[in-house]
């Protein structure tokens, strides 16, 4: 299986070549997040440079600072019970101690 992945990859790579040919840049092409997004999940998302919430019925489009004050307990079920990423659960983690994502100015 690995050296089956390996010519797939290998072949992708001749074909495509606006692809990278290093390890370290076929990470960061695989790896790119959405710059709309502020996880690569895209769980929060930026609007008018605050995060807010990019799933679900009962916050979506709301700022994850407004849900951190109004319902801390949704916060702490995504942290403990949800079946969220590390990187998810460490901006929840980070919002209820009140340190939020910050938006980076585009280059």
């Amino acid at each position: 299986d690995a050296r089956a992945t390996a010519e797939v990859l290998f072949a992708q790579v001749e074909r495509y070549a606006d692809l990278p040919k290093d390890v370290a840049g076929l990470d960061a092409f695989c790896s790119a997040v959405d710059p709309g997004r502020v996880d690569a999940e895209g769980k929060f998302v930026w609007k008018s440079g605050e995060a807010v919430f990019g799933f679900g019925n009962k916050h979506k489009g709301r700022a994850l600072r407004e849900v951190v004050a109004q319902d801390r307990g949704y916060i702490s079920w995504m942290i403990d019970k949800g079946n969220f990423s590390a990187d998810v659960i460490r901006i929840c983690r980070e919002a209820l101690d009140g340190k939020f994502p910050a938006k980076k100015a585009s280059a």
